[in-house]
């Protein structure tokens, strides 16, 4: 994806940007057929994916300021405090849209396309778990609790708001994302590693 991005970004960066609403949009959607989610709760976890999406056409189509973009990505962020309690991966899949889309926007913003490896941990993550057979659809609890997890998300989400928001200097953008990209590193290794010890301590029982 990012390679992508550095080579045709330039030249088609509308086009990106509607492709990957689209598409991100789609997968949502269908994970929320597949999962038979219908409660309220369900439904704003939808709403608050389709929100993103349209912050990601209304930013390839120009048809909006960087202002108004920002005040839809914050609002689209807040309504997670709406969610309630939904299904698990669900909920989880939702935050990785987010940071999908956040990260194609703060790109398009000027940070660079290493923004991207924001949402690659995820698909890396699962590529790695399907490899060697790891549960990475919970890798938590970790000795009970998954703060941790918890608070580097929504952490990280604070960073990549702060990315897209207008009249931020670039400098403040990029650090932002660093440390994001820092703790999601350190955040998705430190599962890694927890899950191939049990995997190998349950082989040697």
């Amino acid at each position: 994806m990012a390679a992508v991005a550095v080579w045709v970004w330039p030249v088609a960066q509308e086009w990106l940007l509607i492709g990957v609403a689209t598409l991100a949009l789609a997968s949502f959607a269908l994970l929320f057929v597949v999962q038979r989610a219908g409660r309220l709760a369900d439904w704003c976890t939808l709403a608050r994916a389709a929100l993103l999406a349209a912050t990601l056409l209304l930013a390839g189509t120009g048809a909006a300021s960087a202002t108004l973009l920002f005040a839809l990505c914050a609002v689209a962020l807040a309504a997670d405090l709406l969610d309630g309690k939904i299904a698990r991966r669900t909920d989880m899949e939702a935050d990785q849209l987010a940071t999908l889309q956040l990260a194609v926007l703060a790109v398009a913003t000027g940070v660079g396309a290493w923004a991207l490896l924001l949402p690659a941990y995820r698909y890396a993550f699962v590529l790695l778990s399907w490899w060697r057979d790891l549960p990475a659809h919970d890798p938590k609890p970790k000795a009970g609790d998954n703060r941790r997890a918890r608070l580097i998300c929504a952490g990280t989400m604070v960073l990549q708001l702060l990315a897209v928001a207008p009249h931020v200097p670039l400098g403040i953008r990029q650090a932002g994302l660093a440390i994001a990209v820092a703790a999601l590193a350190y955040s998705y290794g430190d599962d890694v590693v927890y899950l191939l010890r049990r995997q190998r301590e349950a082989s040697s029982r």
